[in-house]
């Protein structure tokens, strides 16, 4: 994968998926947790295990909604909370190394679908719904729990999100009440399950996925990053 440093304004759009491995202790701890949870899967499914990419997820927010802050930038869930961080901060984190970045896109769900709008309003949910929540620190023992022993256990908190489940959030509020993830506990690893990079087979995830499980989203990396 080449190694991207730019956004290209000129291609990315409010709402776009931005899915994120960081090169650090806790970014690392966490694809360590989602390689047990996926080896799970993929021993159901009597396929190979197949490791998990990315540790975080944000949205993007774009000058065509309302907001404070940097007029591109992306809505992500830290330890401050909910927050926007600059597109020039994601640049400098991977001109570094210290992160790496894929882009997703919805998929329309029929023909007539604008998918541009859907991103928009997810944009524009993720402002007004997330931004300035508090992190939910507590939804780490329910997913470490689900990652290594497979137990459910509830980690729903409406007015805290942790980086995932804020996206997702975003995207299941009507409108557009796009249901992307398909899974209460949303993490990383749910994003790869359901997505598929450009040329793939139309049923081809970029992890092996649980049976039911559609994909609903298609990487436009290469379209919207440059070196």
């Amino acid at each position: 994968m080449p190694k991207y440093t730019k956004f290209r304004r000129d291609r990315i759009v409010s709402g776009m998926w931005i899915h994120v491995r960081s090169n650090w202790w806790l970014g690392r701890g966490i694809r360590f947790a989602l390689n047990k949870w996926e080896a799970r899967t993929c021993k159901q499914l009597g396929v190979p295990a197949v490791p998990v990419w990315g540790n975080h997820d944000g949205i993007v927010i774009g000058p065509n909604v309302p907001h404070i802050g940097p007029d591109w930038g992306i809505g992500e869930a830290l330890a401050e909370g909910s927050v926007i961080t600059s597109l020039e901060q994601y640049e400098k984190d991977m001109a570094s190394g210290h992160l790496e970045v894929r882009v997703f896109v919805p998929l329309p769900r029929t023909p007539e679908e604008n998918p541009r709008e859907v991103m928009w309003k997810a944009a524009c949910n993720w402002e007004m719904d997330v931004e300035d929540r508090k992190y939910d620190y507590w939804a780490y023992i329910g997913l470490i729990c689900q990652a290594f022993l497979g137990w459910h256990i509830s980690t729903d908190e409406r007015g805290h999100f942790w980086c995932t489940e804020g996206a997702d959030d975003a995207y299941i509020l009507c409108p557009p009440d796009y249901d992307l993830l398909q899974d209460d506990t949303p993490t990383p690893m749910h994003v790869e399950q359901v997505a598929r990079t450009a040329g793939a087979a139309e049923g081809q995830s970029l992890i092996p996925r649980p049976l039911k499980r559609i994909i609903t989203l298609q990487e436009v990396t290469q379209d919207v990053l440059s070196e």
